[in-house]
């Protein structure tokens, strides 16, 4: 008996080797159905994960710039540290040298004006 034959007639029952084409025509339809549906779903998700990955790896590389970048502005603070220490050290003795040119030109302008003071009475005494 074929499967024409009981699809005409409601009355002859149908038998394993129809039921087993019809199960295996079920399964061929669903699967069919699964791929269509599936496979976009599939294609997206190949995409994401090649895309994930490439903002991984970018990111990997951002860290590790940005650690390199925190390194040399870390050795840049100290260097500046360092200059401004430098800088405060010779505004000091700058200072100092001035405090002390100021002193020495002060009594020596004393003495020096000790000494033409009493040249200029010695003069006044000679002339008279």
């Amino acid at each position: 008996m074929s499967t024409q034959a009981h699809a005409d007639g409601p009355e002859a029952p149908l038998t394993r080797r129809d039921m087993r084409g019809f199960l295996a025509d079920f399964r061929s339809s669903v699967a069919e159905e699964l791929d269509k549906r599936l496979n976009p779903i599939l294609e997206n998700m190949a995409d994401l994960t090649a895309r994930t990955q490439a903002v991984e790896d970018n990111m990997a590389e951002v860290q590790n710039s940005v650690h390199t970048h925190e390194g040399a502005l870390q050795d840049l603070r100290d260097q500046l540290r360092a200059l401004e220490d430098a800088n405060e050290d010779l505004s000091n003795r700058t200072r100092r040298n001035n405090i002390r040119d100021a002193a020495s030109s002060k009594t020596t302008g004393d003495r020096d004006r000790r000494h033409q003071q009493a040249g200029h009475r010695r003069s006044r005494a000679s002339h008279t």
